[in-house]
C-alpha cells in the first residue's frame, strides 16, 4: 500500500493485516477558489484534479470533508469548523 500526500509516497510496513484508509478533504470550498471566491487562493483550483482522483480511483474507508465558517465579525477572532463524515 502507497500513502501519497502532496505527491510525495510512502509504503506502508506489509504486516498481513488490512490497513483502513482515509482521505480528510480540508477547506475545498468556493469562498477559497478563483476567480470569484471571497477569500481566493491564488491556483486553489489546481487541487481539485488530485482531489477528484482520489475519490474516483481508491476504495476509502472513511472521507472526510472539513469546512472552517469565519464569524460575521472577525474582530471576535472566532472560527467554527465543521466536519463531515
Amino acid at each position: 500500500m502507497t500513502i501519497v500526500a502532496h505527491g510525495t509516497t510512502a509504503a506502508l510496513p506489509v504486516t498481513g493485516e488490512r490497513v483502513k484508509t482515509a482521505l480528510m478533504l480540508v477547506d475545498i470550498q468556493n469562498d477559497f477558489l478563483p476567480p470569484s471566491g471571497s477569500l481566493a487562493v491564488t491556483n486553489g483550483r489546481d487541487i481539485l484534479p488530485t482531489a477528484y482522483k482520489l475519490l474516483d480511483e481508491y476504495e476509502w474507508d472513511l472521507v472526510v470533508a472539513s469546512m472552517v465558517s469565519l464569524s460575521l465579525s472577525l474582530l471576535e477572532n472566532s472560527a467554527f469548523i465543521s466536519i463531515f463524515i
